[in-house]
């Protein structure tokens, strides 16, 4: 009997002290909101420790017809690190320009962004892409990882003055097969409530994909915020 207690009693230690798997949300470095600072004179400064601007996209955002900013950031290279993969993570950080050339913290979003080394086999040991631009005081998001099924993805987030947030406006998903020559796309707009999802067959002959059907349906006027949009849900 004592036997039997030692040894549950070193089995349940062992479990106590292993290390318990992280899931993948734990495993990502975020950013820290107070690791940047509210307001400041330079973009640098919005810049925390362990992170470095990938790109740097300037436009008007909150329609004052100020040239506001928006940085794109990785985190820094690990030195030592050659393991043949590089799983930075990516960051957006909004700034709004005052007419005193200050600068103010807008928006922070730490999970919109794939990582560089999210794109699949698709782009192998090349960085994933996470394209951001500013069209018309709308923020756009593009970027597409797969291998065999391609997924494209497009978000549309745009300034609400009323809430102080960037709110997810519009969601274009294409699901492409490669081999199949299948591709599923789904537009939604959250301002009028519809999804349309398109089905269309790639035709040789043609050289391109010709519609098969499309349906549309009503969906939620969801008010999603910048911050709680994560790519790897779509």
């Amino acid at each position: 009997m004592r036997r039997r207690q030692t040894i549950f009693s070193l089995t349940l230690a062992l479990l106590l002290l292993a290390p318990i798997a992280a899931s993948p949300q734990q495993r990502k470095l975020l950013l820290t909101p107070s690791s940047i600072p509210l307001t400041a004179k330079t973009p640098r400064q919005f810049v925390p420790p362990g992170w470095t601007v990938e790109e740097q996209i300037v436009g008007d955002l909150n329609r004052d017809s100020l040239p506001d900013i928006v940085l794109k950031l990785v985190q820094s290279k690990v030195s030592g690190s050659e393991n043949g993969t590089d799983d930075r993570q990516r960051a957006l950080v909004i700034l709004f320009r005052a007419k005193n050339d200050q600068l103010r913290r807008a928006a922070i979003a730490d999970r919109l962004l794939q990582c560089l080394s999210c794109g699949g086999a698709l782009y192998g040991m090349k960085d994933a892409p996470a394209h951001v631009t500013i069209a018309k005081g709308i923020l756009i998001v593009k970027q597409e990882r797969g291998s065999r099924n391609v997924v494209d993805q497009t978000f549309r987030f745009r300034h609400d003055k009323k809430i102080g947030k960037f709110l997810l406006i519009e969601l274009d998903l294409a699901d492409r097969d490669r081999a199949g020559g299948e591709l599923v796309e789904q537009h939604t707009n959250f301002l009028t409530g519809q999804k349309t999802v398109t089905k269309s067959r790639f035709d040789e002959g043609l050289q391109k994909f010709v519609v098969k059907s499309s349906t549309r349906t009503k969906v939620n006027k969801s008010r999603i915020p910048i911050e709680q949009v994560d790519h790897e849900k779509y």
